[in-house]
């Protein structure tokens, strides 16, 4: 996938963030973490905000039927935030069970098109009586996310096989004004584009310094990661500190963010992490040149490289290059590729990939 097409297909988000793979209860407060420092509301918004998380994941973790050795269709467990004309967007994807798959429907439907007042009447009688089934999908947490939203919950189901259904729920936290937004639907489809060229992580959105370090956790945690052994996660928590710093340091304002697009795939046990970011085109050409030198050196002339930059430093940090570039030829297991996509008069998008 051209990581450009998919930075302007989220173009008009202030903030995405897409997870797929393995979820614990660990990875709750990093997404929440991730959140608070990548937005500027007020911290009512950002509470609600978090709530909504904490209860998205957690309907993962606890309403994910547990799935026995059944073909589930190559399908992945899957959560979602998105920031859009000040509207949040949160959903969630799991399989559940053809038996369960009624009762949740009825959990569902039976939020729509309900005041404030009689959400807040069924809250109150479900704690006295469990009148929803959580298994189910229903119970206290779906009726406050609705009143939290001040929208009943978007869901759709897609038949995996005769036995499982793929399971979407979308929330949708909106300003007076805002227009329809994100539906269901486009969610599904973003869900299918990250699942066919298997992607576990993306994140897009301003990358200071403070709202890119949560990363490296969500990263750290995925628990595909954990199996891995420790000389493997030494070089790709490198090369993904080195990538995120990269454009940390080097991404130039555009529309009046300083923005990017990060994401990692994992295909049979290969990791690909790829970034992109606008460039000035005069920086842009001397980084091209720089990463051109390197293409096609081995190890022992990468670190005769390396060791001739740290005494020159010929190249500055401010212009894209550096020694940080040179140690991610050496630490990558597999191919390195870079692109530059001119997109005004002034600025390219660089585009970089690193595999291990």
């Amino acid at each position: 996938m051209e990581i450009y097409s998919l930075y302007s297909r989220l173009k008009q988000d202030s903030f995405s963030l897409f997870y797929m793979g393995e979820f614990d209860d660990d990875l709750t407060e990093v997404l929440m973490r991730i959140q608070e420092t990548s937005s500027d509301e007020g911290k009512s918004i950002k509470k609600r905000v978090s709530y909504l998380i904490a209860e998205c994941f957690q309907n993962i973790i606890r309403h994910s039927d547990e799935e026995q050795e059944v073909d589930l269709g190559g399908t992945a467990k899957f959560f979602m935030m998105r920031q859009l004309d000040g509207t949040h967007y949160l959903a969630t994807a799991n399989p559940v069970e053809e038996e369960n798959k009624e009762t949740l429907i009825e959990s569902l439907d039976s939020l729509q098109n309900l005041s404030q007042a009689e959400l807040k009447e069924i809250y109150l009688n479900s704690l006295g009586n469990n009148a929803l089934n959580a298994k189910g999908g229903g119970g206290l947490g779906l009726i406050e996310m609705a009143r939290k939203t001040k929208n009943p919950p978007a869901y759709s189901f897609i038949d995996i096989n005769d036995q499982y259904s793929n399971f979407f729920m979308q929330l949708k936290m909106k300003k007076e004004d805002s227009s329809d937004g994100i539906k269901i639907e486009d969610t599904i489809s973003m869900y299918d584009e990250l699942l066919e060229n298997k992607i576990v992580l993306l994140r897009k959105g301003d990358f200071s310094q403070e709202s890119i370090l949560p990363l490296f956790k969500l990263f750290e945690s995925n628990l595909q990661l954990k199996n891995e052994d420790l000389v493997f996660k030494k070089k790709s928590l490198y090369i993904l500190i080195e990538l995120l710093q990269n454009m940390n340091r080097h991404a130039v304002p555009f529309d009046g963010s300083q923005e990017g697009l990060f994401l990692v795939a994992l295909d049979k046990g290969v990791y690909t992490m790829k970034t992109g970011n606008f460039i000035k085109k005069d920086a842009a050409v001397k980084l091209k040149g720089h990463l051109d030198s390197l293409v096609g050196l081995d190890n022992i002339q990468l670190s005769k490289r390396y060791k001739e930059q740290l005494m020159s430093n010929t190249i500055s940090e401010d212009q894209g290059a550096g020694i940080g570039v040179i140690e991610m030829f050496r630490q990558s297991d597999g191919e390195i590729h870079y692109s530059f996509e001119d997109v005004n008069e002034n600025l390219s998008f660089y585009s970089f990939s690193a595999t291990l």
